[in-house]
């Protein structure tokens, strides 16, 4: 009984520790919601912003934000794959910005509202460019989100190991990228001689 016990414990752990590794794939890799999600609260100032959840689905990547400053609301920011451009090392994400407000006071309810039917206009930029400031790597352009792959420490050196005398990043590109239920699938395929 306590080697069952033993081995249920080992299998639960293995499960939960799992759920927070890259999945390998022959041509690629799938990120988990639950590394991803970690990995945002952990990069988020929670003084402005808080990650409450993350989905992703075959349609796209949805974050729910709870935001305290300069109001308190939670917000929910979609995002789609929308292109990949390897030679400069980054993804353009299509997003949308919805937001209700969450705050005690009914009057501050009902003037907050107003600016979150509006999200999907310069409001909604600013606001998202202030909550994305500490993270060097993103930036907005317009309606889109740019990930400069090359800026991300730990994807930097990966992208930067030798592999037979050159950069791994020379030898394979990211050819696509796309939202699964549970995860972010990231697709490569080997670089043509003329391509490198």
């Amino acid at each position: 009984m306590a080697d069952d016990n033993w081995r249920q414990r080992l299998a639960e752990g293995w499960q939960q520790l799992s759920a927070r590794l890259p999945i390998p794939h022959r041509d690629g890799v799938s990120l988990p919601q639950t590394l991803l999600l970690s990995s945002l609260q952990k990069r988020l100032d929670p003084e402005l912003a808080r990650c409450e959840a993350l989905t992703l689905d075959t349609e796209h990547l949805q974050l729910q934000l709870a935001v305290t400053q300069p109001i308190h609301a939670r917000l929910f920011l979609s995002l789609r794959p929308a292109s990949i451009d390897w030679p400069s090392r980054t993804l353009a994400l299509d997003y949308r910005l919805q937001g209700m407000s969450t705050s005690p006071s009914r009057l501050r309810r009902a003037v907050s509202r107003p600016l979150l039917e509006h999200l999907d206009s310069r409001i909604g930029r600013q606001l998202l460019g202030q909550l994305l400031k500490d993270l060097p790597w993103l930036r907005l352009e317009g309606e889109r989100l740019i990930i400069a792959l090359d800026r991300i420490d730990t994807l930097n050196r990966w992208l930067k190991s030798p592999l037979f005398g050159q950069n791994l990043a020379d030898r394979f590109a990211l050819a696509e990228l796309r939202t699964e239920n549970g995860a972010l699938r990231l697709v490569v395929r080997r670089l043509r001689g003329d391509e490198e």
